[in-house]
């Protein structure tokens, strides 16, 4: 059950897949980038 934001990011961090589409972007030292809403909203 999801109740606070801290249970969403725990979904994320324990998504390989997520993390490594997360890590990519990292690796990337854009000054600014993001992932799109429906990226979380679809693990929901």
């Amino acid at each position: 059950m999801i109740n606070s934001e801290q249970d969403i990011i725990n979904l994320v961090k324990n998504d390989a897949w997520m993390m490594s589409v997360m890590e990519a972007a990292k690796t990337l030292h854009l000054p600014d980038w993001w992932v799109c809403a429906g990226f979380v909203r679809s693990k929901v």
